[in-house]
């Protein structure tokens, strides 16, 4: 599961349950998640206390480790409790956000008894906890278009919220599945002009400018490195796909090899700005494209 910058996991323990906290910091990062532990993610020269604060406010997740060690001794951690309840007022109801785990047969203090715990300790247990993150972040990274009710997978890349999936809405008039089939549109969604591509975006979401197109290529250093990390498959989540044209005149072409996006910028009255991922070059660049060809739609949270 790639991270997003919105799915760090803060992990609240004392520092007599180090090791135990520190392998479960060790299988977070291997199944892809984004764990903050104050032993790998200080730096020299931090200031701890106020690193620590910064870490839990701005998590999308608070695990707190209970044990023997930690329900009966006073330290900072009783603090980090603290703050871990403080921020639990401020979320809304029913959004998991902290998960306690035991790591022993210990006794919850009275504070989080009414949240759900997991025992560690117990077989399936870390299991357990992967469930409830995935479950929650899957809630929350998707969008369900109110106009037809089908649900798209986004993703936060750049400052931006981007629809992970083409879009697949009928605008009527200056859109098409590529070979006017269907069954093309289940996974690449429709084709519009670029007038139809900005009736098409759902309220309250837009096409990306040009030069917001041009951040992703900076955000990710090269044209080359954007198209790795942007295709399907690739590391950030957004999962690009090579769902081909439809040219002016009637035409469909490059499915499979090529996967050409409209932005919001227009560059004259005949032409716009557009974004392409190149399979056979495995890059992604910017042109300037006919307004009235059919290209895919990524939409942008406005």
């Amino acid at each position: 599961m790639p991270t997003n910058g919105y799915d760090r996991i803060f992990l609240c323990h004392a520092s007599e349950d180090k090791k135990q906290v520190l392998s479960f910091y060790e299988r977070l990062k291997a199944a892809g998640f984004n764990p903050w532990l104050d032993k790998m993610d200080l730096l020299p020269g931090h200031n701890w206390d106020g690193e620590i604060r910064r870490a839990l406010k701005q998590s999308r997740f608070i695990i707190i480790f209970f044990s023997k060690f930690s329900v009966s001794k006073r330290s900072y951690v009783q603090r980090e409790y603290k703050l871990a309840l403080d921020a639990l007022e401020e979320i809304p109801e029913g959004q998991i956000f902290v998960i306690p785990v035991r790591l022993d047969d210990c006794r919850i203090p009275e504070p989080f008894q009414h949240i759900h715990y997991v025992d560690l300790f117990e077989e399936g247990g870390f299991e357990r906890v992967l469930k409830v993150i995935e479950a929650e972040l899957g809630s929350l990274n998707q969008f369900v278009d109110p106009r037809d009710g089908q649900t798209y997978k986004t993703v936060e890349l750049a400052g931006n919220t981007w629809m992970a999936e083409n879009l697949n809405f009928d605008v009527g008039e200056g859109c098409w599945f590529y070979d006017d089939e269907p069954k093309n549109g289940e996974k690449y969604g429709r084709l519009y002009t670029w007038e139809a591509a900005k009736r098409a975006c759902p309220p309250g979401w837009r096409l990306p400018r040009s030069t917001e197109v041009k951040g992703l290529q900076v955000y990710f250093e090269s044209y080359a490195a954007a198209y790795k990390a942007l295709i399907e498959g690739g590391p950030s989540g957004f999962n690009a796909l090579l769902g081909g044209l439809r040219v002016s005149y009637g035409v469909y072409a490059d499915l499979g090899r090529t996967g050409y996006y409209w932005s919001a910028t227009e560059f004259d009255a005949d032409c716009a700005w557009s974004y392409i991922f190149y399979g056979d070059y495995e890059r992604v660049d910017r042109d300037t494209s006919s307004q009235e060809a059919g290209f895919s739609c990524r939409c942008l949270k406005a």
